[in-house]
């Protein structure tokens, strides 16, 4: 879970018009010296928006020796995620997205997995993507603030650094 790459997810979802909620707790039991206990993990981000959840989580790949362990450690979590929004929001009639958010540079280490990730109904999304989307959305709420003030300090800053390279090429 890269800081970083959770708060751009964050701002992007709320961009969107999504609720979002970051660092959510998904709790589980497990069998520990014959006494059931009751543990925590947690997804980088959950966002909800009409009759969708989206779950997210953000993963760099550089450092990963065996992708396979640690992509069905990934399907697990999905999986226990969608299992408490079911049971604990009620949300059993509601479209449940799950996402995996990652560096680019890491697509080509986990494409040979990708066939995996879909059959568990994991979506890969690369951050250049959500990054881009991001941009737009700034641009779109920059238009909305002109009257209001500066609005989301991260995504000013986005559009600055946007407005910056765009400038460099041009140059």
């Amino acid at each position: 879970m890269p800081r970083y790459m959770v708060e751009l997810v964050y701002r992007f979802f709320m961009c969107n018009g999504y609720g979002v909620r970051v660092a959510v707790p998904i709790p589980y039991t497990k069998r520990v010296h014959g006494v059931e206990k009751k543990f925590y993990q947690f997804v980088d981000v959950v966002a909800m928006r009409g009759g969708e959840v989206v779950i997210v989580e953000c993963r760099d790949f550089r450092k990963v020796k065996k992708i396979s362990d640690s992509l069905d450690r990934l399907a697990k979590l999905f999986e226990l995620a969608e299992k408490h929004v079911v049971e604990t929001l009620g949300m059993s009639n509601t479209r449940i997205r799950k996402i995996l958010v990652v560096e680019d540079r890491d697509l080509r280490r986990i494409e040979p997995y990708i066939r995996r990730l879909t059959s568990c109904g994991i979506e890969l999304v690369p951050l250049s993507t959500v990054l881009r989307e991001l941009i737009t959305c700034s641009f779109r709420e920059e238009e909305y603030r002109k009257v209001r003030g500066e609005g989301d300090l991260i995504l000013a800053i986005l559009r600055a650094c946007a407005r910056y390279l765009m400038g460099m090429e041009m140059g």
